[in-house]
């Protein structure tokens, strides 16, 4: 059989399995502006300003001199990231989940080969997802190699580190935890209207667990956990989250 009936087949596939999807990304909404390339290479330019208000000087005085740092400019070889399938003379021959035991080998192959399509997209999606929340979680966009190993290809974003917040909570309660975090962010200058938190186990497990919590709950409805009805739209119907995160809204 000519591989390139086999390529193409796939290509079809990948194509609307992609236009066909009905749940969103979580990348896409972290990272919702596309900024695709076929170059091997990019410039990733950091600039970084400080501003403040300029000052008065006396009569017949000396202007204030004002430091300028210009940035730097770097260039990212981004990692690649492939997947294949052979698809072997007994695979071939096999039959295929969803096709009749009669059903002629044109079916059978179209439906393995979208079925393979669609387990290569699953992954990509999974390994985007991931990607996208460490780069909020450390600020280091990952490149593992097979079994996590480091092939030396990660790109780190240099956040400062003061911004990375960590909580014990043997000596730390689920409030203080979440008091550092907003503060935080707004020394960052974050907007703080409809917040929303993602919570890892340790955290969630420490917030249901928080005694000035549930009595919160007890007293006003609009501090419960969010259920999945009360996920803001933004966030409403992604993959992601359906299968392994948890939405809670900090009002």
């Amino acid at each position: 059989m000519p591989i390139e009936t086999i390529t193409r087949a796939a290509k079809r596939y990948y194509e609307e399995l992609y236009l066909q999807q009905v749940e969103r990304q979580l990348f896409y909404n972290l990272f919702n502006i596309p900024d695709e390339s076929s170059d091997a290479g990019f410039l990733l330019d950091t600039l970084i300003g400080s501003p403040y208000a300029v000052t008065y000087k006396a009569k017949g005085g000396q202007s204030h001199v004002r430091p300028y740092t210009p940035g730097s400019g770097r260039l990212i070889e981004p990692p690649i990231a492939a997947e294949k399938t052979p698809l072997t003379e007994e695979l071939l021959d096999k039959l295929v989940a969803g096709v009749d035991a009669v059903g002629g080998f044109g079916r059978n192959e179209a439906k393995l080969v979208g079925d393979i399509v669609r387990q290569h997209v699953s992954a990509f999606n999974m390994l985007k997802n991931y990607q996208a929340m460490q780069v909020f979680v450390t600020g280091i966009f990952e490149a593992k190699g097979k079994n996590g190993g480091d092939l030396d290809l990660d790109i780190d974003y240099s956040r400062a580190a003061g911004n990375a917040l960590t909580a014990d909570f043997s000596s730390v309660d689920i409030t203080a935890a979440f008091t550092a975090a907003i503060n935080k962010l707004r020394d960052n200058g974050t907007p703080l209207d409809n917040l929303v938190a993602i919570l890892g186990t340790n955290w969630q497990a420490n917030y249901g667990a928080d005694s000035d919590v549930t009595t919160a709950q007890q007293n006003n409805n609009a501090n419960i956990i969010a259920a999945s009805d009360m996920v803001p739209p933004e966030l409403a119907n992604i993959e992601a989250f359906i299968s392994w995160a948890v939405i809670a809204v900090l009002v």
